[in-house]
């Protein structure tokens, strides 16, 4: 599919021809060269790098390792895997796609990189093992077990 772009606005976001519910934004390297195409649509903003651009690892795979596993709620009857993907942690959400998560913040909150309106927080055990995760966008919240 193609799609129109209009000039870019002075907040450098190229808007789909036809509607301002759809843009696009660029991120650039150290050395001015754009790196990461963004598409913004409503709350949901998608990160394609370029082609040949490695998305730097923001955490040392040992310590996402630990909260990788699979989760289960049964009220809603869901299961979602947490995985590594691409230098970062994702949630393999059920019926949709692989969504990568920023860091956790300071109260350890893994926003998703999709939206920051949907988050994941983990829970653990004295011991330090991930026991489960609450899984947070607006107007719902899926506390969900890890199992085996």
């Amino acid at each position: 599919m193609i799609i129109d772009l209009e000039e870019a606005d002075d907040e450098g976001r190229w808007y789909f021809s036809g509607t301002r519910e759809v843009f696009l934004t660029f991120q650039r390297g150290a050395d001015g060269e754009v790196e990461i195409l963004c598409m913004h649509q409503g709350p949901v903003e998608m990160l394609a790098p370029r082609e040949g651009i490695e998305l730097g690892a923001e955490m040392d795979s040992e310590g996402l390792a630990r909260y990788v596993g699979t989760y289960r709620s049964d009220a809603p009857d869901l299961t979602a895997e947490v995985l590594i993907r691409k230098n970062r942690l994702a949630i393999d959400w059920p019926g949709e796609t692989i969504y990568s998560m920023h860091p956790p913040d300071e109260q350890g909150v893994w926003y998703f990189l999709a939206s920051t309106s949907w988050s994941v927080t983990f829970e653990e055990d004295d011991s330090g093992a991930i026991t489960s995760l609450v899984y947070r966008q607006p107007g719902s919240e899926i506390p969900m077990v890890r199992v085996e």
